[in-house]
């Protein structure tokens, strides 16, 4: 018995991001023959665009990414961070170093980031 009726993809299936690549470049270089190219222009076609009134172009979408970020610790370092982002800013100033804390915390990888010595870094949400 199927647990759906077909059609809606795979409910909650998170793509790594190798897999995301190769995807991507299967696709790459393809090119649409000329009756899926109609077909996608008349299936457009007489659909309304969403308006950007005068008063929004031109301007930047609103930073809500400080209201949604959690703080965060770095074992190693001994350092308190508000976010992500801080996180970065900070290691990449210091250390010169790019850690996917995002990675962490998903569980893909073990440690985000590895310092000058060879220390890897491990954290926590505060």
């Amino acid at each position: 018995v199927n647990l759906t009726d077909g059609g809606e993809g795979p409910s909650g299936r998170v793509f790594t991001e190798k897999h995301r690549a190769n995807l991507s470049f299967a696709k790459k270089g393809k090119k649409l023959s000329p009756e899926h190219v109609a077909k996608r222009a008349a299936s457009q076609k007489g659909q309304k665009r969403p308006s950007v009134s005068a008063a929004q172009k031109g301007k930047k979408r609103p930073n809500t990414s400080k209201s949604l970020s959690k703080p965060l610790f770095c074992n190693e370092i001994n350092m308190r961070f508000d976010s992500m982002k801080d996180a970065c800013q900070y290691l990449k100033q210091t250390y010169n170093i790019k850690p996917n804390i995002t990675h962490y915390f998903k569980g893909i990888n073990k440690y985000a980031g590895k310092l000058p010595d060879g220390t890897k870094l491990t954290w926590s949400y505060v």
